[in-house]
């Protein structure tokens, strides 16, 4: 009685050892395959993500190229206006200051107001300020930046990026005034670059800095031009840099890592943000005529929309190889179940028919002994006749 429960515990036993044999490797290739899955799928994510930020820096750099040139052409058909106005000519050449602020005053607020025109000079051959229409109490001063010096040298118009006296980065454009074909000075116009971000951030939708190294300026001149533009800073925000432009609210962690250390050598640069955002980080930089290095433009362009794509994407694939692998595991331990019934079912009656046999053939063992314990039985018998025969052949062989 013992021994058969034993014997079902041992059979149990079997047969989840049969399933679990089975089991085992079908769930460890499925783990694999959704495992699998997800690796193509982050593959393909980086991939996309990496194509995605390409993109967007090529779309930045079209963009701030595209502004730039625009400020340009802008800047030189309006210093054409300002150069056939003949109220403008007539003042200049008469030297009367007031006359040439009077006339010129409401078309630079105007182009002030409509189109972030900063700076209007006047200069004479001498390259010294005869007029700043923006600023009329500070004339007489002698000009030396080199936009100017090479509309001088070459009586062409020119253009560029400087950084002006309080640290200010400035787009401008200098044009030869010729009248009746005789050169009477030079025509100056200038776009603060704050404007020109501006533009580029609402542009891109995305988070722009312009920044300047800070052995590159003076820290009083930097406060200074802080003052003179009603601008808040901070010198010692960052390491090494100063930041001309930016929102109030202080940026993340990882954007000040990011300002402190540019990468300019990359194209771009992916930022995780603790609140689950995802930027890529990109550098444009700014030079003057020369060529020499004044700032670089910080772009920050928001990507959480394919970060977030992709985590949906990894929810649905792990929702999906999980039901899949939970129905197949479970169909195959049910059809595996069934398989172990039914060969249980079988190996019983076998042994059940082997033990009848068994039984049988052992029941069948007394009868078939009883005829040969009857021939031997009598042995006695059999021996005196063949004693009463030995003799008689014996007699027959004496005579």
């Amino acid at each position: 009685m013992f021994g058969r429960r034993k014997s079902d515990g041992g059979e149990k036993g079997e047969k989840e050892r049969v399933r679990f044999r089975v089991m085992l490797p079908l769930a460890a290739g499925l783990a694999l395959l959704t495992f699998a899955a997800v690796a193509v799928r982050e593959d393909e994510y980086q991939s996309y993500l990496n194509s995605e930020a390409v993109e967007r820096t090529d779309v930045t750099r079209a963009v701030v190229s595209e502004k730039f040139k625009t400020n340009n052409d802008l800047m030189q058909v309006l210093l054409m206006k300002v150069s056939e106005n003949r109220a403008y000519r007539d003042a200049f050449q008469a030297h009367d200051r007031e006359k040439l602020l009077a006339a010129a005053k409401p078309e630079f607020d105007d182009l002030h107001e409509r189109l972030s025109i900063s700076h209007l000079y006047f200069h004479d051959l001498d390259r010294r300020v005869f007029l700043r229409v923006h600023k009329p109490d500070a004339f007489g001063d002698v000009i030396n930046r080199e936009t100017l010096l090479e509309a001088e040298e070459r009586g062409v118009i020119t253009w560029g990026c400087d950084r002006g006296p309080y640290v200010a980065l400035a787009q401008r454009v200098v044009m030869p005034w010729v009248v009746d074909g005789e050169l009477v000075g030079y025509l100056e116009l200038t776009m603060n670059l704050d404007e020109t971000i501006a533009t580029i951030r609402d542009r891109l939708d995305a988070d722009l800095f312009a920044v300047v190294d800070k052995d590159q300026i003076d820290n009083d001149a930097w406060h200074r031009g802080l003052d003179s533009h009603d601008r808040e800073g901070n010198w010692g925000e960052f390491d090494d840099v100063v930041v001309m432009d930016r929102a109030a609210e202080p940026p993340p962690p990882a954007v000040v890592d990011y300002l402190n250390n540019p990468r300019a050598d990359t194209p771009f640069t992916l930022l995780n943000l603790p609140d689950d955002r995802t930027l890529v980080a990109q550098t444009v930089a700014i030079g003057d005529m020369d060529g020499r290095h004044l700032a670089h433009l910080a772009v920050f362009t928001d990507v959480s929309d394919v970060s977030v794509d992709h985590r949906r994407s990894l929810l649905y694939i792990f929702m999906a190889c999980g039901g899949a692998s939970l129905f197949l595991i479970s169909l195959f331990y049910v059809y595996f179940g069934r398989i172990d019934n039914r060969l249980k079912a079988k190996r019983i009656a076998l042994e059940t028919a082997v033990s009848s046999r068994q039984t049988a053939q052992e029941d069948r063992k007394p009868q078939q002994a009883h005829p040969r314990d009857t021939v031997h039985g009598l042995p006695a018998e059999r021996d005196t006749a063949r004693q009463c025969v030995r003799p008689q052949r014996h007699a027959r062989a004496t005579v």
